[in-house]
């Protein structure tokens, strides 16, 4: 019984019913703006303009924003793009699909900017695509889990990973942003990782694929070659010309997947690697560790609590089950939090929590498992009872604390107190509840 409820069709149908549930409830507005405008740009200058000149994007996007980005120049004079080229390259085929369908009579609707490609059907393609590679990533995540845990353990785990973290407001309010395809790109290469019974060269051919694609929606995903790199030289089981082999394999398809953002920077800035943020971004020292996790300026565990019993259950009885992975994981997830602990943005702007987690997820979806295990152990109802209700607090918290964010109810862009946090729930709580 619990293999057919507890399956991934299930699991498949459960997750967009959620979906299709929060769109309904909270009913966004979606506009291409912000970050996502730099991504969704690289598109709309490709195949409306047939270039990469950013300068009527930008001259719109200062119009209507009051900013100054077409003033942001590259070494050779070309208006700068601080983002990557790959939401543009995952998106495509549904912007496509779009710009084709005769819903795109509609592309004025919405549209605050006096360039074709923005607009209605733009806005619903890039959200139906964020939510696909959503669920794409849930599947890679549930079946990764799967691996180590019971059905039932990996269906709540993988499904309560979205709503109890950043994830779920960059699907529902920010879908143009890079943190859901991240999310998708980094799970399905710890998927393949993991699965020992294919191939060896096929497997690293995978792993490489999606760690290219990981590189190519977020920069930072480099350190995630971590992973197959040191699984592949300390393989002891395994010939070295085999090992040898599978690496090249696994980083020639990186750099491979990864290339269109090498010509992107080289037509761009004028050289085959940038660093569009500039050198002043980034410290050696991570000087802001404790603000990252607790600050209330986005801080990971004082936004996202739950988060904190997840990673300590990782850290602490992981390796219990896969002592290899748990060391290799655990240098990802440390490497994740040193990058973003030394940024000099280390809040993340106008960010919903700690934003930049999104690759490093599928880590404290194992330790929600592990949670979620040791609670079947539990004799008592009422230990059980209260565990499940916290969970389920949390996730409602989470949703509610998006909310307040969205209606401005709390503040993205400053440091919060514990009481505005709270007075902020509440206030927003009192929004949703109509009066008697």
């Amino acid at each position: 019984m619990n293999k057919k409820l507890f399956g991934l069709v299930p699991f498949i149908i459960l997750n967009l019913l959620i979906i299709v549930f929060l769109v309904w409830f909270i009913r966004p507005n979606w506009t291409i703006g912000g970050d996502g405008f730099g991504y969704y740009s690289y598109f709309r200058s490709a195949f409306f303009d047939h270039d990469l000149n950013f300068r009527n994007e930008y001259a719109e996007f200062d119009r209507v924003w009051n900013t100054h980005a077409t003033e942001r120049l590259t070494p050779i004079g070309k208006v700068a793009n601080l983002y990557s080229i790959g939401p543009s390259i995952l998106w495509s085929p549904f912007l496509l699909t779009a710009h084709y369908l005769p819903i795109s009579k509609y592309g004025n609707q919405n549209n605050p900017y006096n360039l074709p490609g923005f607009g209605w059907p733009y806005d619903q393609a890039i959200f139906i695509a964020t939510a696909v590679f959503l669920l794409l990533g849930l599947i890679f995540t549930y079946l990764s889990l799967r691996q180590y845990f019971s059905d039932k353990i990996a269906f709540l785990s993988a499904t309560a990973i979205w709503l109890l973290s950043p994830l779920y407001f960059y699907l529902i309010y920010e879908p143009s942003m890079s943190h859901v395809l991240s999310f998708f790109a980094v799970t399905g290469m710890i998927f393949f990782y993991l699965r020992d019974d294919l191939n060896i060269r096929w497997k690293y051919f995978l792993v490489g694929l999606f760690l290219g694609l990981a590189l190519l929606l977020r920069w930072q995903n480099v350190i995630f070659v971590i992973i197959p790199v040191l699984a592949l030289i300390f393989n002891k089981k395994r010939f070295l010309k085999e090992r040898i082999y599978s690496l090249i394999i696994c980083l020639l398809t990186t750099a491979i997947v990864f290339a269109p953002q090498l010509w992107a920077w080289k037509y761009l800035y004028g050289g085959w690697l940038a660093l569009p943020q500039g050198a002043g971004f980034f410290n050696l020292w991570p000087q802001n560790l404790l603000n990252f996790f607790f600050n209330g300026n986005h801080g990971l565990f004082f936004w996202h609590p739950l988060l904190l019993l997840a990673i300590l259950a990782f850290i602490l009885s992981f390796w219990k089950r896969d002592a290899k992975n748990w060391l290799l994981f655990l240098l990802a997830l440390l490497a994740v939090i040193y990058i973003n602990a030394s940024v000099t943005d280390w809040m993340g702007g106008r960010s919903f929590g700690a934003r930049r987690m999104d690759g490093i997820l599928v880590v404290f979806a194992l330790g929600l498992a592990i949670i979620f295990d040791w609670t079947q152990l539990i004799r008592s109802r009422i230990v059980k009872f209260i565990i499940t209700l916290i969970f389920i607090l949390g996730i409602g918290w989470n949703i509610l604390l998006g909310i307040s964010c969205a209606r401005n109810i709390l503040p993205l862009d400053k440091e919060i107190s514990i009481n505005q946090l709270a007075s902020g729930q509440y206030q927003t709580l009192k929004q949703l509840i109509p009066a008697k």
